[in-house]
């Protein structure tokens, strides 16, 4: 995970920590360390896991059973790049935004999934 300014809006959401708590991702209220999203193609194969880290990975060999943000789908083979499956998934996502954030309450960024399968932390 590298730097990167998050952009001002986000596709899926924008999650802000507890007033006080750390600035880190480990400060969201994920007490299972579920994984924060999943991908999976048509075959039922997850394709993409960003874990409770936030690490992006293509093509896990394991995840959890449930995920704290949703589980999504796209028509994509395994073979796909992480790119074009975030691509395939979120196809409305036409202005580049970031896919989601996590912001503390005084809105400084502290990680953010790009629209292209990219994560960044501050």
């Amino acid at each position: 995970m590298g730097a990167q300014t998050a952009s001002t809006v986000s596709d899926w959401g924008q999650i802000f920590l507890t007033p006080g708590s750390n600035k880190t991702l480990s400060a969201l209220p994920n007490p299972q360390s579920l994984d924060l999203l999943q991908i999976f193609n048509e075959g039922g194969k997850c394709l993409i896991k960003v874990s409770s880290t936030g690490v992006v990975t293509k093509n896990p060999t394991s995840q959890t059973g449930q995920c704290l943000f949703g589980k999504y789908y796209s028509r994509l083979a395994s073979t796909a790049s992480t790119a074009n499956i975030f691509k395939d998934v979120w196809s409305q996502n036409n202005t580049n935004q970031d896919i989601l954030q996590v912001r503390s309450q005084g809105q400084k960024g502290i990680w953010h999934l790009d629209h292209t399968g990219t994560a960044f932390s501050s």
